[in-house]
């Protein structure tokens, strides 16, 4: 691999790692209490993740999807298992839409992205409730399915909003174009 790729692995780790800390410093340093009002915040590790997975090489997808789902393990409380299944599942559905359609355009990269941030929240609230009832709480039977599908919306229509406005700009950071070319053998 060339020099200039490594270099845009580790850039995108460090966009990846900026763009999560401004997010954290804006729920708990500016705001602090309760989670009830953050939930207009986007998932903006899954923005970025569909604007770059959206324009690279299919054979890169899975990579540069562990790269910020590692990132997203280092700043974050969850089991590293939930969110490698979860970025796993961002990957795997990213790489099986190129297959059959084209992402690229703006109506697609939305869905995606709506789709990716929906599935992620669901599923940190699902291993949230587990952690809990492991510890003595309550378990997820007594929130159902449809309460944890309707307190994840709002945070998954922001991220849409965000990679529909914004997903061109955030996959031409600076320092990520050697990963849109297909590398040299």
């Amino acid at each position: 691999m060339r020099t200039t790729r490594w270099i845009s692995w580790g850039m995108l780790a460090l966009w990846s790692a900026l763009i999560l800390s401004v997010q954290l410093v804006l729920v708990y340093r500016v705001h602090p209490g309760s989670a009830a009002q953050y939930i207009w915040m986007p998932d903006m590790t899954i923005a970025l993740a569909v604007a770059v997975a959206v324009r690279i090489p299919r054979k890169q997808i899975l990579p540069v999807v562990l790269v910020m789902a590692v990132v997203r393990i280092a700043f974050s409380t969850d089991p590293p298992v939930a969110i490698l299944a979860a970025f796993l599942a961002v990957s795997l559905l990213v790489a099986g839409l190129r297959m059959g359609i084209d992402v690229g355009g703006v109506l697609p990269r939305t869905l995606i992205a709506f789709t990716c941030a929906l599935g992620m929240s669901v599923w940190g609230r699902v291993v949230l409730h587990a952690r809990n009832r492991g510890l003595g709480g309550s378990g997820l039977a007594e929130e159902g399915f449809s309460q944890l599908l309707h307190a994840a919306l709002p945070a998954a229509l922001v991220t849409c909003a965000v990679v529909g406005m914004f997903g061109v700009l955030l996959a031409r950071l600076p320092g990520l174009s050697p990963l849109y070319h297909q590398p040299k053998v």
